[in-house]
């Protein structure tokens, strides 16, 4: 890219700024970042907002899971000031209707039982079968769930539940996008991921091997390299 990129960061659902720290300490001085402060907000499209009202007139969003979400409204919002995008390991579509009442019951979980329950009850579909049992993602899983606490991860279920199908607006992004997705991702799966490739009009796939739905965290490595391609592949 012939300037100096902005990357907003966008965080995923019970993860903080650490999710991107290989990404961002490998791209280094290529890239000025920001990460995305999603609290406080009980609705999608104020958060959006919010972050818009920070953010660089000109930015590249790079979204996880729920920042997927938060990243399609971006989209929604101000296309205009998009430059390109990275939605990893997410989906255009809205929940499955039960999908909210195991949302509510996750929301109670940590405000009785606390955010290290909350972790537990999550690693088998946030982390991929080949990571399940690795020590130093469990903690850092652990620590961002943490970090996150019961208040914040409630307004983040009420962000998710109240978002739109974003899928009848993909044809009209057309600004260079790269959909990233863990190859072991039982959340949002490889066909979600190519169900956002076939609408978007300029949009690129990375599979990501032995990894689930924390990709940047669980193969850190094909995640920079993906985004340096995407990125810089062109000078």
């Amino acid at each position: 890219m012939p300037t100096t990129p902005h990357i907003v960061f966008i965080p995923g659902l019970l993860c903080t700024g650490e999710l991107y720290t290989a990404q961002i300490a490998a791209l280094g001085t290529r890239i000025r970042y920001s990460i995305a402060n999603h609290g406080g907000h009980n609705e999608i499209r104020n958060c959006a907002a919010a972050i818009l009202d920070r953010a660089p007139e000109k930015f590249i969003p790079v979204g996880l899971s729920m920042g997927g979400y938060i990243l399609l409204e971006l989209l929604r919002q101000a296309p205009e000031r998009i430059e390109r995008f990275v939605i990893i390991d997410s989906s255009a579509a809205p929940d499955a209707p039960e999908q909210g009442d195991k949302r509510r019951a996750m929301i109670e979980l940590a405000k009785t039982d606390g955010m290290d329950a909350v972790a537990e009850a999550l690693v088998p579909s946030m982390l991929g079968r080949s990571n399940r049992q690795d020590e130093d993602l469990l903690g850092l899983m652990y620590d961002m769930a943490r970090d996150t606490g019961p208040e914040r991860f409630e307004f983040q279920q009420n962000m998710i539940m109240s978002r739109v199908d974003s899928r009848p607006d993909l044809p009209a992004c057309e600004m260079p996008g790269l959909v990233i997705v863990g190859e072991e991702d039982v959340l949002t799966p490889i066909a979600r991921a190519e169900e956002m490739l076939e609408a978007l009009p300029n949009a690129e796939l990375a599979v990501i091997p032995q990894a689930g739905h924390l990709s940047p965290i669980e193969s850190p490595e094909a995640v920079t390299a993906a985004l340096e391609d995407f990125l810089f592949g062109d000078d």
